[in-house]
C-alpha cells in the first residue's frame, strides 16, 4: 500500500467530515489506458454507498482527464461487491484459486529446445517486465514498478532462458508452510514448448527441498490452458474464487 499512496501516477482520495478521514478510494499506476481500484475503505458507522459514490465521483473525473479507458477491481472484500453496480461497474469473470497439497510430481516436461533456468536478478525486471505485457493482455499486465516490489517479497523467482535470452519467469512467496505462484509468464512466441511447465516443475522441486509441498496459485476462470497445466501438477480447485468487476468509460 505504501508503494501506492507515495506514487503520484497512482491517485488516491480521501473523504473528511470535519477533522476526521472516513473513507478512502485509490487505484494502481494505469498502464496502457487501464488501472485496479487498489484501496477502498470507509469507516463504521457511516452510509457506505454515499461514502463510495462521493469518492468515486472526484476519482472518475481526475481518471476521464488522464484519459483513463477502464478501471478494475477485484471483489476480494464482499462488503464492497454490492456498491459496484451502482457505479455502473459490471462483472467479467472470476479469479479461481488452486491448491496443491502432495508431494507427487508428474514426468519432468521435455523440450524441443534448451532451457535454462537461473534466479531473476534486480536487474533482469526490464527484460522481465517486457516479457510479461507481451504475454498478457490490460489490465493483467504488471509494470516493472510491480515487478520490483514482488520481487522484494519473493521467495524463489526465476527466469527461464534459451540462447541467453530471458522468455519466461515465475515469481513465487512462502507464508509459514505454504507456497504461492503469485506470477508466471512464457512471451507469446515461446509458449507451447514446455518453458511454463519447466518453469513450474523447478519452482516446486525448490520449494520441496525447503519441506514445502503445500502451493497455491490463481488464475483467470477463463484461462483454462493455464489450469490444464497446474492441473497436471495436481492443483485442484479448492472453491475460493472472486468476482473482476469492471468500469469502462465511455
Amino acid at each position: 500500500t505504501d508503494e501506492w499512496l507515495n506514487n503520484k501516477d497512482a491517485p488516491t482520495f480521501v473523504l473528511w467530515d470535519e477533522d476526521r478521514i472516513i473513507g478512502v478510494l485509490g487505484v494502481s499506476i494505469p498502464l496502457e489506458g487501464t488501472c485496479w481500484l487498489r484501496l477502498a475503505a470507509v469507516i463504521d458507522g457511516v452510509d457506505i454507498q454515499h461514502a463510495i459514490e462521493t469518492l468515486w465521483q472526484t476519482l472518475y473525473i481526475h481518471l476521464q482527464k488522464q484519459h483513463i479507458k477502464s478501471v478494475w477491481i477485484l471483489g476480494v472484500h464482499a462488503w464492497l461487491t454490492p456498491h459496484l453496480q451502482y457505479l455502473d461497474f459490471r462483472y467479467v469473470e472470476d479469479v479461481v484459486t488452486l491448491r496443491r497439497n502432495t508431494s507427487e510430481l508428474p514426468s519432468t516436461p521435455q523440450s524441443d529446445i534448451a532451457i535454462d533456468i537461473r534466479t531473476l536478478h534486480m536487474e533482469d525486471v526490464p527484460m522481465v517486465a517486457d516479457v510479461d505485457r507481451q504475454a498478457f493482455h490490460p489490465p493483467w499486465q504488471m509494470t516493472d514498478d510491480d515487478i520490483y516490489h514482488a520481487l522484494r517479497h519473493a521467495a524463489i523467482a526465476t527466469v527461464a532462458q534459451v540462447d541467453n535470452k530471458i522468455i519466461g519467469y515465475q515469481i513465487s512467496t512462502k507464508s509459514h508452510s505454504i507456497a504461492h505462484l503469485a506470477r508466471l509468464a512464457v512471451h507469446p512466441t515461446m509458449q507451447g514448448r514446455k518453458i511454463g511447465a519447466a518453469l513450474l516443475d523447478d519452482m516446486i522441486r525448490r520449494f520441496q527441498r525447503r519441506g514445502i509441498s503445500t502451493m497455491t496459485v490463481n488464475t483467470q476462470a477463463s484461462n483454462t490452458h493455464s489450469q490444464r497445466l497446474y492441473n497436471r501438477y495436481y492443483f485442484e480447485r479448492n472453491g475460493y474464487d472472486f468476482p473482476v468487476w469492471r468500469f469502462t468509460f465511455t
